[in-house]
C-alpha cells in the first residue's frame, strides 16, 4: 500500500477544495479547522459532545447522564415520566391531575374543579364535602367560628352551640355585622293545619284527633300535599234496659265513614263528634237511647250516624220493645223488632261505602237479647244462640295511632262495635269497643271514642237494670307530614 504525504490538497485549478466522489475513510481522528458541511447523513458512534446548530436527531434514542440537559428553547415532547417534584416554571399549567395537591400556604386556584363525592380534610377530619346535587359544611363551635374561622365577606359555618337554635348556619357579613345566623327551621313539606284535641306525628303522617267537637283549621296547602285521609265515627246506642226477667238486647254502634284522598285547601271546617246514648233503666220506657251523628263539615259533608238504642222490656207496657235504627242498627230483646242499620246511606266516597249493619234478632218471645249491629259485621244470635254485637271496622295505622280503637281480628285498630245481647252469663262485645252484656247486672258501656254500642241488661223479677251507654264518638284527619 502507498503513503501520500502532503501539506495541502486542492482541486484541478488550484482554487478550492477537492471533490471526492467515491468518498473518503478515516480510520483515525479528523481535524478538521474550519466548518464542515455534510449534504447526507453523517453517521457517528462513541462521540463525546455534539453541538448542533439545526435540528438534532437520535435514531434510537438519546440517553443524557451527569450533567442534564440545558435547553435554552421550547422542549417538546409527546409525554414526561418520573420525579417532577423539583419542577419550575409551571405556574400557568392549565390543570395538574394527581391524587393529592398539599399547599404549605396559601393557593389561589382559578378555573379549578374539585371531584364530586370528595371530602376537604383538614390534617386526618374531614371538614366538607362536595356531593353531586350539596356542599357539605364543617362544625365548630361559637368559640371557633369568632376566633376566625375564614373571615371573608360570605364564608359560611355550622355551629353546634348556638344559645337559641342550639345548631345554627353562620354567614360573615363583614366587620360591621360580622357573623349573621341563618335560622335552622325545618322545611315545609305538607300542608299546615291546626285543631284537634290530640296532634300525633309519627311514622311519617300527622294526625289531628278530634274527641270533642272543634274545627280543622288548613293555613297552607301544597302541590304535593292537598288531601286528607279522615275517619269519622259517631256515638253508639245504648243497649236496652232490663225489668223483671227481661232480656235487653244490645246497642248499635255508631255509623262509620272511612275516606281516602279528600280534597282540602286553606279554610276552616267544622268537626263535630256525636255523644253515645246514655243508658237508663226501663222506667219507663226500655229501648236504649240512640247516639249522636259526627260529621267532618267539608262540602258536602261526610256525616256518621249515630248507633240506634237496643231493644228492652217496659215495666209499663209490660212487654219487649223494639230496637231502634242508627249507622248500625240495635239489637232485638227477647220481643219486638231489630233496628236497620245505614240509616245515613251510602258515601262513594267511604270504605265500605255503607256506614253499618243491622242488629240481630231473636225469633222466639221472651228469648235472650241479640246484638246491637258492627261497622262491619250484623248483630249476631237469634234467642237461642248468644247475642254477640257484631264487629267493628279496622282503620290502617296510617289514620288511627295504636293508642285509640281496639285491637281486632285482622291488622289495624278496631271502631263501631255493636254491644251484646243479655245472656245467662256475661257475653264480650264486637271487637271495636261493643259493650259486654249484663246478666243480674246493667249492661257494659261502649269503649269511650269508638263508636261501641252498650251492652243489653239483664235481670230477675222486680229489677231495673239499665242499659250500658254508648261510646262516644271520634273524627280523625290524617295527612302525610
Amino acid at each position: 500500500m502507498s503513503k501520500l504525504q502532503v501539506n495541502e490538497i486542492v482541486d484541478k485549478e488550484g482554487t478550492g477544495s477537492p471533490t471526492l466522489t467515491n468518498g473518503v475513510v478515516v480510520s483515525g481522528v479528523g481535524t478538521f479547522s474550519s466548518q464542515v458541511s455534510i449534504a447526507g447523513t453523517l453517521t457517528y458512534e462513541d462521540v463525546t459532545n455534539v453541538d448542533s446548530v439545526g435540528v438534532l436527531t437520535a435514531r434510537v434514542g438519546a440517553r443524557i447522564l451527569a450533567g442534564g440537559l440545558n435547553a435554552v428553547g421550547v422542549v417538546t415532547a409527546t409525554s414526561f415520566s418520573g420525579d417532577g417534584s423539583t419542577l419550575t416554571g409551571i405556574a400557568a399549567t392549565d390543570n395538574i391531575d394527581t391524587n393529592t395537591i398539599r399547599v404549605s400556604g396559601i393557593s389561589t386556584l382559578a378555573n379549578t374543579k374539585i371531584g364530586i363525592g370528595k371530602s376537604i380534610n383538614f390534617g386526618s377530619v374531614q371538614k366538607a364535602s362536595i356531593q353531586g346535587h350539596s356542599v357539605g359544611l364543617g362544625t365548630t363551635t361559637r368559640d371557633g367560628r369568632d376566633a376566625g374561622i375564614g373571615t371573608a365577606v360570605g364564608e359560611m359555618v355550622m355551629v353546634t352551640d348556638d344559645y337559641t337554635h342550639g345548631t345554627q348556619i353562620c354567614v360573615y357579613c363583614g366587620d360591621v355585622k360580622g357573623w349573621v345566623g341563618v335560622t335552622t327551621e325545618k322545611i315545609t313539606r305538607s300542608m299546615t293545619a291546626s285543631g284537634g284535641n290530640v296532634e300525633v306525628d309519627e311514622g311519617g303522617y300527622k294526625r289531628h284527633i278530634y274527641t270533642s267537637p272543634g274545627n280543622f283549621v288548613v293555613s297552607q296547602t301544597l302541590p304535593t300535599s292537598n288531601t286528607v285521609d279522615v275517619l269519622v265515627v259517631a256515638g253508639g246506642g245504648a243497649g236496652g234496659g232490663s225489668a223483671g226477667n227481661g232480656q235487653a238486647g244490645g246497642g248499635g254502634a255508631g255509623g262509620f265513614r272511612l275516606a281516602s284522598n279528600i280534597p282540602v285547601s286553606a279554610g276552616t271546617y267544622a268537626i263535630t263528634v256525636g255523644a253515645g246514648g246514655a243508658g237508663a233503666a226501663p222506667n219507663p220506657g226500655a229501648t236504649g237511647a240512640d247516639g249522636t251523628n259526627s260529621v267532618f263539615g267539608i262540602s258536602p259533608a261526610i256525616t256518621a250516624t249515630g248507633g240506634g238504642g237496643g231493644g228492652g222490656f217496659s215495666p209499663s207496657a209490660d212487654d219487649y220493645q223494639p230496637a231502634n235504627p242508627g249507622g248500625s242498627g240495635g239489637g232485638k230483646s227477647g220481643g219486638g223488632t231489630g233496628g236497620e242499620g245505614n240509616a245515613g246511606g251510602n258515601d262513594p266516597r267511604c270504605s265500605p261505602i255503607a256506614e253499618g249493619s243491622d242488629g240481630g234478632g231473636p225469633i222466639s218471645h221472651n228469648s235472650n237479647g241479640s246484638g246491637g249491629g258492627g261497622a262491619g259485621q250484623a248483630g249476631l244470635g237469634n234467642g237461642q244462640t248468644l247475642g254477640t254485637g257484631g264487629a267493628g271496622a279496622p282503620v290502617p295505622s296510617n289514620i288511627a295511632p295504636t293508642s285509640y280503637g281496639t285491637p281486632g281480628p285482622s291488622p289495624g285498630r278496631y271502631f263501631a262495635g255493636g254491644g251484646s245481647g243479655s245472656w245467662p252469663t256475661t257475653n264480650a262485645g264486637g271487637a271495636g269497643g261493643g259493650g259486654s252484656s249484663g246478666s243480674s247486672s246493667a249492661g257494659g258501656d261502649g269503649t269511650t271514642n269508638t263508636g261501641g254500642g252498650g251492652g243489653g241488661a239483664q235481670g230477675p223479677m222486680g229489677n231495673n237494670y239499665a242499659g250500658g251507654s254508648g261510646g262516644p264518638g271520634i273524627v280523625i284527619i290524617s295527612f302525610a307530614s
